[in-house]
């Protein structure tokens, strides 16, 4: 139930990696879970660490992959409340759901109008505004947390030490942690943000104003990539960036579309939970980044050299 795929995007970098260089092989552990935050919700991030470390036990991790903060920054709820609100980046906006109603009662026509209708009753009460400003307040915190209480237990991150009793935290190998940024998924085939048409009900997110979308990716999204980019900094992660730049012209209202649609994830997930994730091709693009960003680290000498050695040996 939490979704995991090996069209993801960490997956696929994994299967890069291992076909790029035949005289070495690439282990490669998923505990990804759609939908967790680094604290609370659905597969938290501590659960996923706690499953890995059970997993991977002593052996070394080159890197551990990680896309998280988005949840932790409320920016489903922010999406979903941008649908019902008007405009959602007032402190008190108005409620209209006359646009979603319009594409429930289409999807209604292939059996999926309760599903779209259930959705619609999920909408939060407090501004997109307000969850934002919230969400971005505890970003920091939380990604404190992580580097400094939940990293320090996965054990194949923690560098040897002959130092008896020492930190956990001050042997963490943050170099091996790679940190992807989100795609923008505002704008159409040509770079213009989207717009809800009532001849094209399926085609751009009901209930979005032009001034809305540009807030969701000025404000919103580009604030969340900023957090997570300020927290590799702070904490010496790799951040894997160009996502962001990537998916500009790949929104979604695009025709070649990066994200899932409402209509895909009910479709092909049967719920709404996959709604502006990343689509086969998004993963594909994302996918792409990470291994560029594990190439240039795991293989210094490119692919013709030795890979980097292991920092430490353990015996059989």
């Amino acid at each position: 139930d939490c979704h995991r795929s090996a069209n993801s995007a960490p997956a696929r970098a994994a299967l890069a990696l291992e076909q790029s260089e035949p005289q070495t092989s690439v282990t490669f552990i998923q505990v990804a879970c759609s939908g967790a935050q680094i604290e609370g919700g659905h597969g938290d991030l501590q659960q996923q660490i706690a499953l890995a470390d059970s997993l991977v036990g002593h052996r070394e991790i080159d890197a551990m992959l990680l896309s998280i903060g988005g949840n932790d920054a409320g920016f489903a709820n922010i999406g979903t409340a941008c649908i019902g609100q008007q405009p959602c980046y007032a402190d008190d906006p108005r409620f209209d759901l006359s646009e979603m109603n319009q594409l429930c009662a289409l999807l209604g026509l292939v059996g999926l109008g309760q599903q779209c209708s259930d959705f619609s009753g999920t909408f939060p009460s407090q501004s997109a505004k307000l969850i934002l400003a919230d969400g971005l307040d505890s970003l920091p915190v939380r990604y404190a947390r992580l580097a400094d209480q939940y990293l320090p237990t996965l054990t194949g991150l923690l560098a040897p030490t002959s130092m008896p009793g020492l930190d956990p935290a001050a042997r963490v190998r943050p170099n091996r942690v790679y940190i992807t940024e989100y795609g923008d998924l505002t704008k159409d085939d040509q770079g213009n943000y989207c717009r809800f048409q009532a001849n094209n009900l399926l085609g751009a997110l009901p209930g979005i104003t032009l001034d809305e979308m540009q807030w969701l990716d000025q404000t919103a999204a580009r604030s969340i990539d900023g957090a997570v980019a300020t927290a590799a900094t702070a904490h010496g992660w790799n951040l894997v960036s160009g996502i962001y730049q990537a998916y500009m012209d790949h929104g979604y209202c695009a025709q070649d579309h990066w994200v899932n649609r409402i209509y895909e994830t009910l479709l092909l997930q049967g719920d709404i939970k996959g709604v502006l994730h990343p689509n086969d091709a998004g993963q594909v693009h994302t996918a792409a980044a990470i291994t560029g960003a594990l190439m240039q680290d795991l293989y210094p000498e490119g692919l013709g050299g030795a890979p980097t050695a292991p920092a430490q040996l353990f015996a059989p």
